[in-house]
Formats: C-alpha cells, structure tokens, sequence
C-alpha cells in the first residue's frame, strides 16, 4: 500500500496496469475497509468493458456487485461509501480486441465528494449528488 497525504491509501491489490485480452477479466483481492469511510476507484482504457465494485461480509460472499459500464478513453471514477467489511473490483475487457493501455487504481480512504469541471466528458452513470 502507498500512502497518499491524509486523503488514505492506494490498495495495490485492487489496482493494474497490465493489459487485459479480449473478454478477459481483472479480478482485485479482498480487502478489509472497516477503518476507511470511502473507497475511490478510478478506470482509463483504450477498450470497452465493464468496471464492478464490490462488497462483501465475509471475503467470500461478494452480496454487493455495483457495474459500471467504461467506453473507451473516457476517465471512469466512482466514490463509495465503505458499506461492508471487505472490498474489491473487477473488470473485464468486453471488446473484440486486447487493451495496449489499462489503468486502474483504487484509493481507499476518507475522500470528499467527487467533482468535474463543466466541460468535461462525463458517463452517464457517473456519481452525482441530487
């Protein structure tokens, strides 16, 4: 784990940088956040595909899987709150070709509330407040 400032820490084992195959799947490992109030998980690929937060109990039943779909070169970030013990994220690359890029980093913390600036290129399941 790196420390970053007091905002938390990048969790290593949910975050990557090697390229995903053709439907292949990144699979993080599970991680106690019982002491984080947040969990901040941010995706940049030149592929299409399927970005999943989870939770879970135990570290065996993942009870809470939230999909975020991720179009290619567009910056996916999604904050959470912490609503079980463990946590983790997926991906799978759901087009026809091989990534030549992939970032995914998780931060896992006491983050604020996400913000973008007027003019940016935002998803639509991108997180709001209402």
């Amino acid at each position: 784990m790196t420390y970053i400032s007091n905002k938390g820490f990048v969790d290593t084992g949910n975050s990557s940088t090697s390229t995903l195959g053709s439907a292949a799947t990144f699979t993080g490992t599970g991680k106690d956040v019982l002491f984080y109030t947040s969990v901040v998980v941010s995706c940049l690929t030149d592929q299409n595909g399927t970005l999943y937060i989870e939770f879970s109990p135990d570290n065996t039943n993942w009870d809470s899987s939230l999909s975020f779909s991720v179009t290619a070169g567009t910056n996916e970030v999604h904050r959470l709150s912490v609503t079980r013990k463990y946590f983790r994220v997926r991906f799978t690359n759901t087009s026809a070709s091989s990534q030549t890029y992939f970032r995914l980093q998780s931060i896992l913390g006491y983050q604020q509330q996400l913000t973008s600036a007027l003019n940016s290129v935002i998803q639509r399941d991108t997180d709001t407040l209402s």
